[in-house]
């Protein structure tokens, strides 16, 4: 396997543990707490995920290249022997 096929799976493997872990911590919280304090919690799934969105963002536009780059054909470097 070619190393930006290796990449591409391993960011999305570490998209998708984003995104499971803020689901199980949003939704481990949803069941826990009391009907009269669901609403008070909406403020705290907001202040956890915002500093995640930065961390899913940074990696997207590198996400984008390898895509690009494994689904389009790269121009290959001519082999060519210049004799000494």
């Amino acid at each position: 396997m070619a190393l930006p096929r290796k990449l591409l799976l391993g960011l999305t493997s570490l998209f998708t543990s984003y995104a499971a872990t803020m689901i199980s911590f949003c939704s481990g919280h949803f069941f826990v707490l009391r009907d009269e304090m669901r609403s008070a919690v909406y403020p705290l799934y907001a202040a956890t995920c915002f500093p995640m969105i930065f961390f899913v963002l940074a990696p997207v536009p590198l996400y984008l290249d390898l895509i690009w780059a494994i689904f389009k054909k790269v121009p290959q470097r001519k082999k060519s022997v210049i004799p000494h």
